[in-house]
């Protein structure tokens, strides 16, 4: 067990706590917090009871951007996305990659944040 420190502040003693640094979260990371708060508070309880919230969420985080990477590639050869296409006819470019993003959120969200 680790020494609690104080500092003397005038008549009374502060002791000397440092908080924990919170990590970056992608939007992946931050919609897995929000459902286990919402829907798995048990699960989000012990993991936030054993100081393993940060690193369950951080894995969980890098899993989710590392099937979404993979996902806009497939989805970009499978639906023959190209620099051609884009030069020739940009609004039908846009509209297909923002399909695709949607098509990968949705498949990502199902498989690793709702579960």
């Amino acid at each position: 067990m680790k020494k609690i420190t104080y500092s003397k502040v005038g008549d009374y003693y502060y002791p000397n706590l440092q908080a924990n640094e919170q990590p970056y979260l992608s939007k992946w990371g931050r919609a897995k917090l929000n459902y286990l708060k919402q829907n798995e508070q048990g699960l989000y309880t012990s993991l936030l009871l054993k100081n393993q919230l940060n690193e369950y969420l951080q894995d969980i985080d890098s899993q989710a951007n590392l099937m979404y990477d993979h996902l806009i590639k497939q989805l970009i050869l499978q639906y023959n996305i190209t620099e051609q296409l884009k030069q020739s006819n940009q609004m039908l470019w846009v509209k297909q990659m923002n399909m695709i993003n949607k098509i990968a959120e949705e498949i990502v969200l199902n498989d690793l944040i709702y579960q």
